[in-house]
């Protein structure tokens, strides 16, 4: 980012690996074991923007399990999170598990 702080992907790091998100929180804590919370995720920067490449895994009690790709893109500013946007290969697939998870 020209004249501002140099922009790394270690700003975002710790926010994609921590959810704010208290609705998430709730959703997926009872789904994921810690084995599920390992993202593998992939970041790639890109200036003023980190692409994070990962895996949405999850396992209800019945043993169904979730497995799938996702994407995140986050926008930085002056080397912190000020945009957040998360993609799922296939967000039907997803509602379904959690609406049987239910």
């Amino acid at each position: 980012m020209a004249g501002g702080t140099p922009i790394t992907v270690g700003a975002c790091c710790d926010f994609h690996r921590s959810p704010r998100d208290p609705l998430a929180v709730r959703t997926w804590n009872d789904l994921q074991d810690p084995e599920d919370r390992d993202l593998d995720a992939e970041f790639i920067d890109s200036g003023d923007h980190v692409v994070v490449h990962w895996r949405q895994r999850a396992r209800q009690a019945s043993g169904e399990r979730l497995d799938m790709a996702a994407v995140s893109v986050y926008r930085l500013h002056q080397g912190k999170v000020v945009e957040s946007e998360m993609f799922h290969s296939d967000t039907a697939a997803i509602l379904q598990f959690l609406d049987s998870a239910s």
